[in-house]
């Protein structure tokens, strides 16, 4: 056979055999992104790659000493492991700051007395309704993760449909820090404002406990206004703000012993007994007064207290010392990183 029919036998062999399907390859479902993230960093650098596979003396060179006090590998095969990071997560990282209202009619003189004030709202002074809608945005305290003046409900993971579903149609007998809040949150800090339905003289944590009482008729001694039950010497940290509005359309400010004690000592609170307000300033200063006694309150705990910050840092420290393997070897110590998803090994960097 020449070499022309071979050629045409071989054309009709092929012709004859049916297409082959050509199919995307499959995805990828795993992933190394901790190889981008040490990439990236510089410690796997072709500098580095070189040393790593020419050296003898890696172990003992300068890239190692500065790559393996960087970076610590954590070990989350524990069970306890994934409880810590939400124990972590617990903590926030801004100061937070709480203010509980009341509104006090003429001829009260208890806070008990006030509880049922708030069924009637078109009873109540109207600037007092203008000063606590401009305090903050209504949440809900169950579609919320951040402080809602409680530590029990505060810091918890939300559903992100949930989160973003929030209703800013409340009554004021809601917004009692149990279905919702006023809530505020700036660079540092994040508040918390609420219409209690009782009176309770309980601290959160180092939080200082401030009570706002709106005043319909001026009361000088503002610590006669808590419930007799609960004047007790846990009642004196309670700093009290008292706001009495005047028929020239100003507010005057009235502050407990344990306020003045406060702004004494710390002159960046801007209310002062017996100072005169206008309106268009009553609600800020209100706010940067909550976040000055707080600040004020925790710098004087700070022997028993610690800051948000260094209490986060010296949990992530506490989680590091547990949970950190001990590697001595280099190629011990890349295995380790490259075969996380064998080992289930977590990377933190220091």
């Amino acid at each position: 056979m020449t070499s022309e029919d071979q050629a045409l036998q071989r054309s009709i062999q092929i012709n004859e055999k049916p297409p082959v399907e050509t199919k995307p390859p499959e995805s990828e479902k795993q992933f190394e992104s901790i190889r981008l993230f040490l990439s990236q960093y510089g410690f796997c650098s072709l500098d580095a790659m070189y040393h790593m596979f020419n050296s003898k003396q890696w172990n003992d060179s300068k890239y190692f000493d500065r790559l393996r006090p960087s970076i610590k590998l954590l070990d989350s095969n524990t069970d306890s492991f994934v409880e810590d990071l939400k124990n972590l997560d617990r903590i926030s990282p801004m100061l937070y700051c709480t203010g509980q209202i009341y509104y006090l009619k003429r001829h009260q003189q208890n806070l008990n007395e006030s509880f049922e004030n708030l069924n009637c709202p078109e009873e109540l002074n109207p600037n007092f309704l203008t000063m606590v809608s401009k305090l903050g945005k209504v949440i809900e305290v169950n579609r919320h993760g951040g402080w809602t003046g409680t530590l029990e409900t505060s810091w918890k993971t939300i559903n992100v449909n949930a989160s973003t579903s929030n209703s800013t149609t409340k009554t004021l007998t809601e917004i009692d820090g149990l279905n919702s809040i006023f809530y505020w949150l700036d660079l540092t800090s994040e508040m918390a404002f609420y219409l209690p339905h009782q009176f309770s003289a309980e601290q959160q944590g180092s939080e200082m406990r401030i009570v706002i009482i709106w005043l319909e008729e001026f009361h000088n001694d503002l610590d006669s206004l808590l419930p007799v039950q609960d004047q007790s010497p846990k009642s004196r940290e309670i700093s009290i703000i008292g706001i009495h509005p005047l028929k020239n359309g100003l507010f005057r400010i009235a502050l407990n012993p344990t306020a003045q004690r406060m702004q004494s000592t710390c002159a960046s609170i801007p209310f002062l007994d017996g100072m005169v307000v206008p309106s268009y300033v009553l609600s800020f200063f209100l706010r940067q007064s909550v976040h000055s006694l707080n600040r004020r309150k925790r710098l004087e705990d700070s022997q028993s207290s610690q800051t948000a910050y260094s209490l986060r840092k010296s949990r992530i420290t506490k989680i590091i010392e547990k949970y950190q393997h001990r590697s001595h070897q280099l190629d011990e110590y890349f295995e380790q990183i490259f075969f996380s998803t064998r080992t289930a090994s977590t990377v933190v960097q220091c």
